[in-house]
């Protein structure tokens, strides 16, 4: 009789020992790879309302800025706002003491009351006139934004460098009032 006794007790302990490991292998992978997920998703919700915070802490500054580049924006007429940018390319190249060997405006439509003048422009120049030429175009007062920028070099020493360069001007679509 001890010895059932015993076989019982091995037999539930086996059983326990073999659902543990089941409940390991089967059960709590998915359990904790949700969890995980949850964790992640989580994480990624609250630096998403941080930065929304952050944004309507700076709502102000960022509204005043918008305004600014509104009043500055080029006109709506298409031949007088490719003039301004193209006389501020020539005036920045003069200044930075480098040759812009092709200059390419084209209109882009976006969204919203703007269109957009997309101007690539390639210079071969050495490097501190190139970097001359990038820092008068970053600080005009124009609605300016660099969107590519390709460098390479000309010769081996790297002191004739070509720049291939995208950049984009707001322009209004109608006359402002």
């Amino acid at each position: 009789m001890a010895m059932q006794n015993r076989q019982k007790w091995l037999v539930v302990g086996a059983i326990c020992c073999v659902s543990a490991l089941a409940l390991d292998q089967v059960v709590l992978p998915p359990l904790v790879g949700a969890w995980d997920d949850r964790a992640q998703r989580t994480a990624e919700l609250e630096e998403m309302v941080e930065d929304g915070e952050l944004l309507l802490a700076r709502e102000d500054s960022v509204r005043e800025r918008w305004a600014a580049m509104l009043e500055r924006a080029l006109p709506a007429d298409a031949a007088a706002a490719e003039d301004i940018v193209l006389n501020a390319v020539n005036a920045w190249a003069e200044r930075s003491r480098l040759n812009v060997t092709s200059i390419k405006p084209r209109w882009v439509r976006s969204d919203g009351p703007f269109k957009k003048l997309e101007v690539r422009a390639t210079t071969l120049a050495a490097p501190a006139a190139i970097v001359r030429f990038l820092h008068a175009l970053e600080c005009d007062e124009l609605p300016l934004c660099v969107e590519a920028a390709k460098l390479s070099s000309q010769d081996e020493r790297g002191r004739a460098l070509s720049l291939d360069l995208t950049f984009t001007a707001l322009a209004a679509v109608e006359e402002k009032e």
